[in-house]
């Protein structure tokens, strides 16, 4: 976020200053809040099934749908209740 020399910078994937736009967002972010319980689970199964599709062609709203379960299935087997 604090990085001056991706500011400006015009992301292939999504064509536009992603870098300008995280910063911004950032800089707003309520501190007050925590993790989820399962936060690691979420970025990993988002690490294995979203990130390799994050390329121009990839179909990464596609497998939203299985990221969402992923991350049910896994809640359940916790002990929590998925509405």
């Amino acid at each position: 976020m604090e990085d001056l020399t991706r500011r400006g910078t015009i992301d292939p994937y999504f064509d536009q200053p992603i870098y300008d736009v995280y910063a911004k967002s950032a800089a707003r972010v309520n501190r007050d809040w925590d993790n989820l319980p399962f936060y690691s689970q979420l970025d990993a199964e988002f690490t294995r099934l979203i990130i390799p599709t994050l390329r121009p062609g990839g179909h990464s709203a596609d497998l939203l749908p299985e990221w969402e379960a992923r991350l049910k299935r896994y809640a359940v087997s916790q002990g929590f209740t998925v509405n």
